[in-house]
């Protein structure tokens, strides 16, 4: 795990209403471990998908985050949810919207471990930004990570 910049292989994809695009199909993806100081550690699957069809290139990225000792099965995600949650992002290098998880699932088929840095599932939520005023769909949405990325610093060595 004290590797860094390894690459994650895999694919994300699902169905946005009001995201930036109608459909989300990352042609990146990363599995990293990272650690907030109120939470503790965590996984993070990203999948980043570049846009360039407008003027000035912009990006939409999706996010799932569990915990370290993350089960398989469902979960529900709410907005008071540490564990487990998803964020969607969409804009620029300037002009970023987030949106982070208020209600949905998530589905988990394999979860990450030190040994086998692997994410699989489904998931499906509505996010809204801090301000509640905008909200995203997203929806069918497929995650398969395999190999981690990074680990963020702060995280502390579990191995």
């Amino acid at each position: 795990m004290s590797d860094f910049e390894k690459n994650t292989t895999g694919e994300f994809t699902a169905e946005t209403e009001a995201g930036g695009r109608p459909l989300f199909n990352a042609s990146k993806v990363r599995l990293t471990e990272g650690y907030f100081p109120d939470q503790g550690p965590y996984w993070q699957g990203l999948g980043e998908q570049v846009i360039s069809e407008s003027p000035r290139l912009q990006y939409a990225w999706l996010s799932v985050y569990v915990p370290v000792n993350a089960s398989t099965g469902d979960h529900i995600l709410k907005v008071d949810e540490r564990d487990y949650r998803a964020s969607y992002a969409f804009g620029d290098q300037v002009d970023l919207t987030s949106y982070f998880s208020t209600t949905g699932k998530m589905t988990l088929t394999v979860v990450p471990s030190v040994d086998d840095p692997r994410l699989e599932g489904t998931i499906e939520f509505v996010g809204k930004t801090e301000s509640g005023e905008k909200t995203v769909d997203v929806k069918k949405g497929v995650f398969k990570f395999s190999g981690l990325t990074t680990r963020l610093s702060g995280t502390p060595d579990n191995t």
